[in-house]
């Protein structure tokens, strides 16, 4: 790769600006619903099932749900009182800066409780593969803000940086998944996943008799 052909942050950060406080867009939404199959295996096979229609309403609809928690943002999404200054919300360079050449933030799924996180056993806590474990987080955010951090540790380094804006922020989210994983609406949508997954199995066994 040439240098004319090079990326910086800068540049990135100018391009991305514009878009700095948009909700995510239908096509990114989308795209998630696809990335999200890989933590979804573990627990859920068949609606991680890219060829599965109704796996793909569901994950659309998760996708939906989650980032309704976020106000349709990333995680620890914050608006500077200057509008020409980015916050920590960028997308990772990638390949060939591939990330850095678009507009608008491209998302990664994170784990809350992280994928380190070891149980006694020194095998990975459960809940790291539920659905409740699962948020949306530019590349920056994941990679370098959170960090396989838990929120608990987190939020101590930034209470040591007397970071209240960044503090109230993941507070506010995390009480909106508290909420929305305690309400109705995740009830029935959890009854959708199991029912979807139980009718395929049931299915395949028929297909094979």
């Amino acid at each position: 790769m040439s240098l004319s052909d090079k990326r910086t942050l800068s540049d990135h950060l100018t391009q991305i600006l514009p878009n700095r406080d948009a909700n995510v867009g239908n096509c990114e939404a989308t795209r998630l619903a696809d990335s999200v199959c890989i933590h979804l295996k573990h627990y859920f096979p068949i609606l991680a099932k890219k060829s599965n229609p109704q796996s793909k309403k569901l994950r659309e609809k998760f996708v939906r749900l989650i980032l309704s928690t976020q106000d349709n943002k990333d995680f620890i999404y914050y608006k500077p009182s200057n509008d020409d200054t980015p916050n920590q919300s960028w997308n990772r360079p990638s390949a060939g800066y591939r990330q850095w050449r678009i507009s608008y933030l491209m998302y990664e799924w994170d784990h809350v409780i992280p994928l380190n996180n070891l149980n006694k056993d020194g095998n990975c806590c459960r809940d790291v593969h539920a659905l409740e474990n699962l948020a949306l987080m530019s590349g920056n955010c994941n990679q370098f803000v959170k960090c396989s951090l838990s929120i608990e540790m987190m939020l101590k380094i930034l209470r040591g940086k007397n970071d209240n804006v960044l503090i109230d922020r993941i507070t506010k989210v995390l009480d909106n998944r508290n909420k929305l994983f305690s309400s109705v609406e995740w009830a029935n949508f959890k009854k959708e996943v199991y029912h979807n997954e139980i009718n395929s199995l049931i299915d395949k066994v028929l297909l094979k008799n």
